[in-house]
């Protein structure tokens, strides 16, 4: 498969993809939205019932071992176990929102090719199920693998024990404390930074390569790690702008969110046409042309 290295242009990227949906835009929004809804309706649910029942076993497991020196498995064990049962609930929103994502980059694929988009396609992605789900399983170990990373950082700093009893010791507030926190807190926050940073350019084209080119979960994940080191600081450009613009939304009595959504899915489009070009079944999602007039037999008009 080839791609194109250092093309994605942040500023352009975003002004292709609003030349590319603007004409159909409340039609993205409404798919972007319905999207938004679902993801956020099922993953509340299902993440309620797991931590639930992780609180459930947490306790009991704390029960049996409460004689544990200096009692350090009630403080570390609950956020392990909460850890390991996130593994369900993050699965099952990572999964939902992949497919759907898919769905909406076929409707981008149908408007690129001059085709004409239909709601409907936010639900075509289902049929990528299979390497829908092998990413999210592989996105959801690397979840699992940084927080419990992130507790057991805590766990070293005493974040795992912060609280109102470690803020205002005997009622009162001890500055000292935060002065020893906060170094654990920066650690943190750049350790999230950087990741999220490097892991978001490498796999920034996987969903596009599933729902475009029908890539196998290991063929989008090899691609876009290539392309995503061959257009790594684009791509970093590009997330600050896109930032940028999610903040200006977020001003805008953060409903303003929901209207750029549409626009930054079809920025990443474009800047995912700028690195692959369109393949030769680019077309292979448009619906079936309309007839001629003239053509059908018994039509009454007749070809020049």
């Amino acid at each position: 498969m080839e791609y194109e290295s250092g093309s994605v242009h942040p500023t352009e990227a975003v002004s292709e993809g609003w030349a590319l949906i603007k004409s159909d835009y409340w039609l993205f929004f409404g798919m972007t939205l319905v999207m938004t809804l679902i993801v956020i309706v099922v993953s509340a649910t299902v993440g309620g019932v797991v931590g639930a029942i992780s609180q459930i076993v947490s306790r009991g497991i704390v029960a049996v071992s409460a004689g544990t020196p200096a009692n350090a498995a009630s403080v570390l064990v609950p956020q392990l176990i909460a850890q390991a049962f996130s593994i369900i609930s993050n699965l099952v929103t990572i999964l939902l929102s992949a497919l759907l994502t898919c769905g909406i980059y076929v409707a981008l694929s149908r408007k690129a090719s001059g085709g004409a988009p239909e709601f409907g396609d936010l639900f075509a992605g289902f049929k990528f199920f299979q390497p829908c789900f092998i990413v999210a399983l592989v996105f959801t170990l690397f979840q699992f693998v940084i927080g419990v990373t992130t507790v057991l950082i805590g766990f070293v700093f005493g974040i795992s024990r912060f609280g109102a009893d470690v803020i205002a010791p005997g009622g009162k507030f001890d500055p000292k404390i935060f002065q020893t926190l906060i170094p654990a807190f920066l650690a943190i926050a750049l350790f999230y930074l950087i990741f999220s940073l490097v892991f978001g350019a490498l796999m920034f084209f996987i969903y596009q390569l599933i729902a475009v080119r029908n890539a196998s979960a290991v063929e989008a994940i090899t691609q876009s790690v290539r392309a995503g080191l061959r257009n790594f600081f684009p791509l970093i450009g590009l997330f600050i702008i896109e930032g940028l613009i999610v903040l200006a939304g977020a001003l805008l009595c953060v409903v303003g969110i929901f209207f750029v959504v549409p626009i930054l899915m079809a920025a990443n489009f474009a800047a995912y046409l700028r690195v692959f070009g369109r393949p030769n079944n680019f077309a292979q999602h448009l619906p079936p042309p309309p007839p001629v007039f003239g053509a059908q037999p018994n039509s009454g008009f007749s070809q020049f």
